[in-house]
């Protein structure tokens, strides 16, 4: 078969791991991928080779359309609202319908933000009018729930497809005790990254004077953990590396005791065999137990009930476990994260390619919400560009003092850009 993915930035991060490990996947099993990104990022280079990658986004695609205008893609692919709209954009430029794949893998990705900003208006509006239900892939139940409550809509005919991750091989090599790893954008949701500091410091307190917290990624909070890491005098059991290259994510986590965290990143290291806690979007200090009690397919998503088993609890459960008892959380967690292997995931995404929605031709009204949305990005795009130039003209022009105070106010502008645009697992 013959696929088209549409995506941003292949940066390191969970969609965009299982873009490269589908992609990938499908090359290896005899199938044609093309993926268009907006710009170039770190995964890159980790695509298989047979992969055909065009770089443009919606700002600048006409002149590119005539590379793809040979013969129809079987499926064109999208995972997340902006290269939604990018995807119906291509289709309607290339003047035939396709089948048509949307995966949401966040479970309030179209409406994050308490106050919407016109794009994220026209992404929400597009998909409730125009994008067919048997196009809507949802990582898990959680997610799908979400948005069928928000959307008011039954989503029937609507399908599950999960973060997939590769087969990898259970550990061999011993584990340092009572280290944990954390591995994921340091974002506002992602609460674990501030609780835990607290939870360290009071395993500290009870005996546990070994703990160490090893942090990789980048973020938001990052400043606000720094903070409170000095506060707590934590600087020996708390560390944060900063972003961590995907090729090196074996390597960095395999000696850990416990993991915790959510997304594809806590059932790789499931995978491993590493016992995990699933930090619950935004339910503070609690969890519903351990990697294998969540449900279906869900990777720390919040339920319709609220999470009660104190992480504390969690941790100190697993630091206390015979090695025997720990040999068997191990693979029972390791069982329960083989589900999600690309293999699976890979020939279920296969089969359900001849049953996707499709989208085109487009009616006039949804060419007119793609028009009106062409013409905000490129309004934005010329905006961020001229903040850019002025950044840089006052970073000659400042003392060297004062250049710390503007590189922090440049990472909040960042940060609330990246908010309002979209967020990511």
């Amino acid at each position: 078969m013959k696929y088209l993915f549409v995506y941003s930035c292949l940066s390191v991060g969970g969609v965009e791991t299982l873009i490269v490990r589908l992609s990938s996947w499908l090359s290896e099993n005899g199938h044609n991928v093309t993926i268009i990104l907006s710009r170039h990022g770190e995964l890159d280079k980790l695509l298989d080779s047979r992969v055909g990658i065009y770089y443009f986004n919606i700002t600048n695609a006409q002149k590119h359309i005539y590379a793809l205008e040979d013969d129809p893609f079987d499926a064109v692919c999208c995972f997340d609202p902006s290269s939604m709209m990018e995807a119906a954009f291509l289709i309607d430029k290339l003047d035939y319908p396709h089948r048509f794949f949307v995966g949401i893998y966040h479970p309030r990705i179209f409406f994050f933000l308490k106050k919407d900003s016109p794009l994220s208006i026209l992404r929400r509006r597009f998909l409730e009018k125009f994008i067919p239900n048997a196009s809507l892939a949802f990582m898990n139940e959680a997610c799908r729930l979400s948005h069928q409550s928000y959307l008011d809509s039954s989503l029937e005919g609507s399908f599950l497809m999960p973060l997939a991750v590769k087969s990898i091989k259970q550990r061999k090599c011993a584990i340092t005790r009572k280290k944990i790893v954390s591995i994921g954008r340091l974002t506002p949701f992602k609460t674990y990254n501030l609780y835990l500091i607290e939870i360290v410091s009071e395993l500290i307190k009870n005996g546990h004077k070994e703990i160490t917290w090893h942090v990789y990624g980048d973020g938001p909070l990052e400043e606000q953990m720094q903070l409170s890491i000095r506060r707590y005098n934590l600087d020996r059991h708390i560390f944060l590396h900063g972003r961590l290259p995907y090729e090196n994510f074996s390597e960095s986590i395999s000696d850990a005791h416990l993991f915790v965290g959510m997304g594809s990143s806590l059932i790789e290291a499931g995978m491993l065999g590493i016992p995990g806690i699933p930090a619950i979007d935004s339910a503070g200090p609690y969890s519903y137990g351990y990697t294998y009690n969540l449900n279906g397919y869900d990777v720390g998503e919040f339920r319709n009930r609220l999470p009660q088993v104190p992480v504390y609890n969690l941790i100190e459960n697993v630091f206390n476990m015979t090695n025997a008892e720990y040999q068997a959380e191990g693979e029972r967690t390791r069982l329960h994260c083989e589900r999600f292997s690309i293999t699976s995931v890979g020939t279920s995404f296969v089969k359900k390619t001849g049953e996707l929605g499709v989208l085109g031709p487009l009616p006039f009204n949804a060419k007119f919400y793609l028009f009106v949305y062409v013409v905000i990005s490129q309004m934005l795009y010329k905006k961020r560009m001229a903040f850019g130039l002025f950044l840089q003209s006052l970073k000659t022009m400042l003392p060297h003092p004062y250049l710390k105070i503007l590189q922090r106010a440049n990472r909040k502008v960042l940060a609330r850009s990246a908010m309002s645009e979209k967020m990511k697992l």
